[in-house]
C-alpha cells in the first residue's frame, strides 16, 4: 500500500508534462452540464489517529490501509458537480501505552460513503482541477483478527463526518479521464471494549489519496 503514494505522484507529474498539441486541442471535449462520470480506482487510507481511553488510559491507534473505490459524478453545470463515493477499507486498531500495555484490537471493516459538492474552475481544460466539500457517514461492519487479552469483544459506533477534497482530471479521450484525488476526512467515533466495558473516543481523520480511471456518459 505504501507504494501507492509514489505511484500517484508519478502519474501526476506525467499528466502535467503531457504536451497539448493542436490535434489534442481540437479533440478536447471538456466538462458539460448533464455529464455523468463513473470512476473505478484505488485509494490509500492514512489515518491521523488520536483520542483518549477511559479507565486504563493510553492512546487509540488506527493503522493505514488500501482499498478499491467507486465514485459517480453528475455535473449540474460545467463548473458545479455532485460526487458520490463509496470505499471500504480494513483498518487495524490498537491501544498504545495503556495501564495494561499495548493492546491489539484486531481489524475493522469500514465503509464511508461521501456526498461532495465540487467546483471545477477550468471545465474546458485538458488538465482540469476541482475542489469540494461535503458530509460522510462511516459504518464499522465486520471485526476480524486477534485481540490482546484481557480485551475481548469490541464494538464500534457508526458516525457522521465531514470531508474536504481537491483533485484533478486529465482528459485522455472525449469520454475517458484519468483522475487523481486527495481528501481529508474528519471522523470521530466511540469504541467499547469488554471487559468493562472500556470506552475509547477515537479520532481517525484520515488522508485519503486516490487514483481512478473515469468513463463519461
Amino acid at each position: 500500500m505504501r507504494r501507492f503514494l509514489p505511484t500517484s505522484l508519478t502519474l501526476a507529474l506525467l499528466a502535467l508534462a503531457l504536451p497539448q498539441t493542436a490535434d489534442a486541442q481540437q479533440e478536447r471535449r471538456g466538462k458539460r452540464a448533464g455529464d455523468l462520470v463513473l470512476g473505478f480506482g484505488a485509494v490509500a487510507v492514512l489515518p491521523q489517529s488520536g483520542g483518549r481511553v477511559d479507565t486504563i488510559g493510553g492512546r487509540p491507534a488506527v493503522g493505514d490501509a488500501g482499498a478499491p473505490a467507486l465514485d459517480l459524478t453528475w455535473f449540474a453545470t460545467p463548473r458545479l458537480a455532485m460526487n458520490v463515493t463509496g470505499a471500504a477499507a480494513r483498518l487495524p486498531l490498537a491501544v498504545e501505552g495503556s495501564l495494561l500495555g499495548d493492546l491489539k484490537l484486531g481489524n475493522v471493516q469500514t465503509w464511508s460513503p461521501t456526498l461532495l459538492l465540487q467546483y471545477h474552475p477550468l471545465p474546458d481544460a485538458v488538465l482540469s482541477p476541482y475542489f469540494g466539500a461535503g458530509p460522510s457517514m462511516t459504518f464499522f461492519t465486520v471485526r476480524s483478527g486477534s485481540v490482546t487479552p484481557p480485551a475481548s469483544n469490541v464494538r464500534f459506533e457508526t458516525t457522521p463526518g465531514f470531508v474536504l477534497n481537491a483533485g484533478v482530471d486529465l482528459e485522455l479521450a472525449p469520454n475517458w479521464l484519468l483522475n487523481l484525488d486527495v481528501r481529508r476526512m474528519f471522523i470521530r467515533t466511540t469504541i467499547e471494549v469488554d471487559p468493562g466495558p472500556v470506552r475509547a473516543r477515537v479520532t481517525v481523520d484520515p488522508w485519503v489519496i486516490g487514483a481512478a480511471l473515469r468513463l463519461r456518459f
